[in-house]
């Protein structure tokens, strides 16, 4: 079983990615999958937000929450987040937050 199978080459996919105020922080949500079902653990290298503060770079990790929902708390001063997830083979890609209705 599992033979002659085409390697992975597909990016991840990235959706509904929204921040929204959270105490004196952001929150920030998405939907991240790798086009099956269930997602295990095994199969993310990283689920992150990529964000900046005041030009220098920082990256949060995400935690699955469910389905294919994932979760994070960032700074209220994060500047350009975006939701970055990188699966086992290391196809990777990337979204930018939207603002929530929450």
């Amino acid at each position: 079983l599992g033979r002659g199978l085409a390697l992975d080459t597909s990016p991840p996919v990235v959706t509904l990615a929204t921040i929204e105020p959270a105490d004196d922080a952001l929150l920030v949500r998405a939907r991240v999958h790798d086009r099956k079902s269930p997602s295990l653990d095994t199969e993310w290298r990283e689920v992150v937000v990529r964000y900046q503060i005041m030009d220098s770079d920082h990256a949060a990790p995400m935690a699955w929450y469910g389905e294919y929902l994932w979760r994070a708390v960032i700074p209220a001063e994060a500047e350009s987040p975006e939701v970055c997830a990188t699966d086992a083979a290391g196809n990777a890609t990337c979204a930018p937050t939207q603002r929530g209705g929450g």
